[in-house]
């Protein structure tokens, strides 16, 4: 695993934490998540990406 796809599954795992955590507030932002889940979808597809690259 390439130092690079290390640093986006990192990124990825900490995105997915706010996602989290901001859906749990009392009032969770919708805008937010969804900035944050459309920023997940992205890296998703880049570390598939670069996973299927020789």
């Amino acid at each position: 695993m390439t130092p690079l796809l290390k640093a986006l599954k990192n990124r990825y795992s900490l995105i997915e934490r706010k996602i989290e955590l901001e859906t749990k507030m009392p009032q969770p932002d919708p805008l937010r998540i969804m900035e944050l889940k459309r920023i997940k979808m992205q890296m998703r597809d880049q570390i598939t990406w670069m996973e299927r690259s020789p």
